[in-house]
């Protein structure tokens, strides 16, 4: 029996361990905490009828909800820009539910768990990874070991260079975050549009929400460099003077975290060693959200394994589920060059992309990949006196689709050179964050 050890207890982790197990191959789940004792205290936008129909679960009424369209302001939110789900809004629930329903259809699967472990590093031989060392100095050997230990995991930063997968985020990759709920202090009128976003929110880069609830008020905030409570403060007072509805009274949450937004790791596998969740920068760009597509990488991963018959788990025999995934998600990467472009540009300059229209709701949900050529003849014609800052948004909004479109022609077989030349003409298109 093949022997699968998952380093930390991310969803992704969690969903493709309890599929391995309930097929017999012995898996082990080292983690710090149990997912239930982190898990973050509020509402996250996630399927989570498709995890009950995973894990076997009947939800009663009240254990989901909607979210509501968005409402996408610039620096100076004087001309948002709206998106509408239609008839398929986002659904969302809390994560300490998602957790239990996971941990405990694992633990029914088979799925044993070895909880307050500290992991230190991979255990390689010979350019494989063949285990994991914990911080006391204890080494645990696997036939394969699935990542899952978060956006700052030890086993990636410890792997070797011949694996060639990147082991450091760049600035503007990664964002420090901040979320709670407050009292809500008064009514409001009804808003289908209640779930603001702002875009490099008092002239700072990096995003802000505020979403009005019946319950509360939802504030988050993400920028690219660490921030503490004197910032939670200040924005906490911008918000109230445009938001009376906005109570001193923390409710829920109150937490710190660093959640990756970027595009997804160029290559997430190496003899011995799968990525998922976090660990492989699995979140939508724009907001760090990504726990539908870790459950969706789960099965892919899943599905790869058990077509490794001989359990060789090599680069080779694990690149199916990179190459599903990177096809699939390859959009991911369009987001990622448009939101830098955005943030890149003085606060001026992406104010006059909303308030002349030239970026739309699509530009901001599809990363530039539904630009057409008569989309862009309308933003000339809206631009044509700001010629500069529309050449180069256009860029950006043309170059998303183009990077996009690099993703989607990723080898379908694994070589080092067919890789090494895909990833060459990647890296020649994306946008780092300069700002």
């Amino acid at each position: 029996m093949k022997k699968i050890i998952v380093a930390g207890a991310g969803i992704g982790g969690i969903a493709v361990s309890a599929l391995l197990a309930k097929d017999g191959y012995d898996v082990t789940v080292y983690t710090d905490r149990m997912p239930a004792d982190c898990a973050y205290d509020w509402e996250d936008s996630f399927n989570i009828t498709a995890v009950a129909q995973f894990t076997g679960d009947v939800l009663t009424p009240g254990q989901k909800g909607f979210l509501c369209n968005n409402r996408y302001f610039g620096p100076s939110q004087k001309t948002p820009v709206e998106t509408d789900f239609g008839d398929n809004p986002p659904q969302k629930a809390e994560r300490s539910l998602l957790a239990h329903l996971l941990t405990a259809y694992a633990l029914k699967c088979g799925v044993q768990f070895v909880p307050d472990t500290k992991i230190k590093a991979a255990a390689t031989e010979n350019n494989r990874v063949t285990g994991i060392v914990t911080a006391d100095g204890s080494r645990f050997a696997a036939d394969l070991v699935i990542d899952a230990c978060g956006v700052d995991s030890p086993v990636r930063k410890s792997l070797p260079d011949a694996c060639r997968i990147e082991q450091k985020y760049a600035y503007g990759e990664v964002f420090y975050a901040y979320r709670g709920i407050y009292e809500k202090v008064c009514e409001t009128p009804p808003d289908p549009h209640a779930y603001e976003l702002y875009l490099m929110h008092q002239g700072e880069p990096g995003i802000s929400w505020f979403i009005t609830e019946e319950k509360g008020n939802d504030i988050l905030l993400g920028r690219f460099l660490p921030f503490g409570q004197e910032k939670v403060d200040a924005e906490w007072k911008n918000f109230k003077a445009t938001h009376p509805q906005l109570g001193e009274k923390l409710l829920r949450g109150g937490t710190f975290a660093k959640i990756p937004v970027r595009r997804p790791l160029a290559k997430m596998v190496c003899d011995g060693y799968a990525a998922i969740g976090d660990s492989a920068y699995m979140t939508y760009p724009m907001s760090g959200s990504g726990i539908d597509l870790c459950v969706r990488a789960a099965k892919m991963l899943h599905e790869c394994i058990l077509a490794d018959k001989d359990g060789a788990f090599t680069t080779e025999t694990l690149w199916s589920y990179h190459y599903n995934y990177i096809s699939k998600y390859a959009s991911l990467a369009g987001t990622d060059v448009l939101k830098n472009t955005l943030l890149n540009l003085q606060p001026d300059k992406l104010d006059l992309l909303f308030d002349k229209r030239i970026v739309t709701a699509s530009d901001l949900t599809s990363g530039g990949a539904n630009v057409s050529t008569a989309d862009m003849i309308g933003k000339v014609l809206r631009g044509i006196f700001h010629l500069p800052t529309l050449l180069k948004t256009a860029k950006a909004a043309l170059g998303g689709g183009n990077v996009e479109k690099l993703y989607k022609q990723i080898p379908e077989t694994y070589t080092e050179a067919a890789y090494d030349a895909w990833k060459k003409k990647i890296d020649k298109k994306i946008v780092p964050l300069k700002r």
